[in-house]
């Protein structure tokens, strides 16, 4: 079955957007009837949103690469404080590709075969525009200038051998979500919802074009999370419950053309358009500075998982255990808060209530539990007491808004958590 499919159909309506350009809508005639009227009725509503401006964008920090040549440190810090506040960041013109025409030879160039194995959603269903969701192209990941916000990567598995060689078998997903690459057909609808099991999302469009949209509650800072998951429930559906959006959710679109690089924080409820043939590449990680928001978007999959993610993963509890393990040998430049140091540290001693619904549950300890759980320990006991006292700290309101379920609380003294795992230090 060829890779490239065929382009959208003679009867395919258009809809101009809120920055003016116009796409077409998505469309299947079947008997003279659109039989994808659903997505494009969420698509029509979709394109009256706001466009991000970057001016007046509350939730999105929209910086031009030319601004930061030769300053990789400080933009990959600008990048990690807006993470840390739960905002998206969108860098512009990273590259400037020539345009190219997205068919098998430009898949082949970058080390594509037509005789691969895919996975194609919707395959069994011809009411569906299909698409390869999650290509396997590993040799790709972050842009080396921003490499070091992967702390999963650099901090957790490249730092952590020497206390913890790697002896046994590792869920391939620890590696392989951390570059991967999207490939749509024109005019591909993809509903609201959150990437799964707690990663940042970085998206960079090779060729073509995304509307990506992006979604914050309204009550962000005040809401309880039961209540912000019961919220998501009534964003999957984006048309049906339209009128209820503007009651419950800030929304603006991104739009992202070739060698833009959109980063948003763990957790972020968004949707996206592909309105023409398009290939991007991109990857999940993971971050000290954004351990608040990577526990309660895993809360949020415990519950409600298949519900609320268009795709499950149940690999991360390696990570953070190489994340906890790592804490004692721990760059200074990584800036470590209450809030954050305290998700990290319940999500290794409590794992069971961050399963995402419907995964497999592990039934032998790794070999890094018992360390990575007596360092948890340890930070707990001396920062906090105990496991009660940190979780009502990580739960606490605020009038002043300090711990609310976004932020990230109060800058932990690094000097003080080096005397508090000295031991771990010795050999």
């Amino acid at each position: 079955m060829p890779i490239i499919g065929k382009q959208v159909h003679e009867q395919s309506k258009t809809v101009q957007w809120s920055d003016g350009s116009t796409t077409v809508l998505p469309c299947i005639m079947d008997d003279g009837t659109n039989i994808l009227q659903d997505d494009t009725d969420s698509v029509a509503f979709f394109a009256s949103l706001p466009e991000s401006n970057p001016e007046m964008s509350k939730h999105v920090i929209h910086l031009q690469y030319s601004d930061w040549t030769n300053k990789d440190r400080q933009l990959c810090d600008e990048i990690s404080a807006a993470l840390r506040v739960n905002k998206a960041v969108v860098i512009r013109q990273v590259t400037t590709p020539k345009h190219k025409t997205l068919n098998l030879d430009y898949l082949e160039d970058r080390g594509m075969s037509e005789l691969m194995r895919v996975v194609v959603h919707d395959m069994q269903n011809p009411n569906k525009i299909q698409c390869i969701l999650d290509v396997p192209y590993s040799q790709s990941g972050l842009p080396l200038f921003l490499s070091t916000l992967d702390h999963g990567i650099v901090n957790a598995w490249n730092q952590t051998t020497i206390d913890n060689p790697i002896d046994e078998a590792v869920h391939p997903d620890n590696f392989t979500v951390c570059s991967w690459a999207l490939l749509h057909g024109p005019a591909y609808w993809t509903n609201p919802h959150h990437d799964s099991d707690g990663g940042a999302t970085f998206i960079r469009v090779e060729t073509g074009q995304k509307k990506w949209g992006l979604f914050k509650p309204i009550n962000e800072h005040t809401a309880a999370r039961t209540n912000l998951a019961t919220m998501a429930l009534g964003l999957v559906d984006l048309y049906k419950n339209r009128d209820d959006i503007p009651a419950n959710w800030e929304a603006e679109i991104v739009t992202l053309l070739p060698g833009d690089i959109l980063i948003q924080p763990a957790g972020q409820f968004h949707t996206v358009y592909t309105p023409v043939a398009s290939f991007a590449t991109g990857g999940h990680f993971c971050s000290y500075e954004q351990m608040h928001l990577t526990e309660l978007s895993r809360w949020i999959d415990h519950k409600l998982a298949r519900t609320l993610t268009n795709q499950v993963h149940e690999h991360s509890i390696a990570t953070f255990h190489r994340m906890v393990i790592n804490l004692p040998h721990i760059s200074r430049r990584i800036k470590l808060y209450s809030r954050l140091l305290i998700a990290l540290c319940l999500m290794v001693l409590d794992s069971d209530k961050y399963m995402a619904a419907g995964t497999w549950k592990p039934k032998v300890k790794a070999s890094t539990t018992k360390r990575a759980q007596d360092i948890a320990h340890t930070v707990i006991k001396y920062f906090w007491t105990d496991i009660k006292t940190a979780t009502n700290v990580f739960r606490k309101k605020e009038t002043d808004g300090s711990n609310n379920q976004t932020h990230p609380g109060e800058l932990i003294s690094r000097d003080r958590l080096l005397t508090c795992l000295e031991a771990f230090t010795k050999f």
